[in-house]
């Protein structure tokens, strides 16, 4: 996959297209469009991000040159610009989301920093169409807790990763309901576990983060 590339269309993915064109418009016409900074994080937001960047590198810098990552649900993609911005090529990253304007939002955050913008695709997290074992590293931040079933993410997750790959959520809780409509659970970190064990992930870990209502879910698959 090279960076750079044409978004990609795949078949209509099934989801809230109203809520999540509602969102980004609002994220675009606020202060919230681009959260990414290469400065020292002073707002929320920017503490937020940049914290769940922080717990991701570790796990994955020691790979930057031969694995291949997808941001599954990216809206603005902040954590994939971290992740550029930290040494991985950008050709290496597809990003994935159900809203077109989501994705261009995500372009032009990398073009605002003069990154090339990594492969994108509209499409459905829970399913992506993508072939079977296709990337190392499977990460987004708050997408699972606007499922009221995550399985189907995270079974789609667990097919699309490469054995020996890494699989890392931020679950973002709060208010059963979000600003803009959509559901939003505030599950406990076992009720991840237990959803990953029910999709063929044994051995998952979920542990509260440092921001009330946050959880970081992530499992190392193991190599065949």
């Amino acid at each position: 996959m090279g960076g750079g590339e044409a978004m990609t269309t795949q078949p209509k993915p099934e989801g809230n297209y109203e809520t999540a064109t509602k969102k980004f418009v609002a994220m675009k016409e606020g202060s919230n469009a681009c959260i990414f900074t290469d400065k020292w994080p002073r707002s929320m937001s920017e503490i937020n991000h940049d914290a769940y960047f922080r717990a991701l590198w570790p796990m994955v810098k020691d790979h930057v040159k031969e694995w291949t990552f997808l941001e599954m649900g990216c809206g603005r993609a902040t954590t994939s610009q971290y992740l550029a911005y930290a040494g991985l090529n950008t050709g290496s990253i597809a990003l994935l989301d159900m809203s077109q304007l989501g994705l261009e939002m995500a372009g032009e955050n990398f073009q605002k920093w003069n990154m090339i913008p990594p492969r994108m695709f509209q499409g459905d997290a829970a399913n992506t169409r993508f072939d079977d074992a296709q990337f190392n590293c499977i990460y987004n931040v708050g997408l699972l807790e606007h499922f009221q079933d995550p399985k189907t993410i995270l079974r789609e997750a667990n097919r699309l990763l490469k054995p020996g790959g890494l699989i890392f959520m931020v679950n973002v809780g709060g208010a059963n309901h979000s600003g803009w409509g959509d559901f939003r659970t505030n599950s406990p970190c076992d009720f991840f576990v237990k959803c990953m064990e029910e999709v063929g992930c044994h051995g998952s870990l979920c542990v509260p983060f440092q921001f009330p209502d946050v959880s970081v879910l992530s499992y190392w698959k193991p190599k065949a």
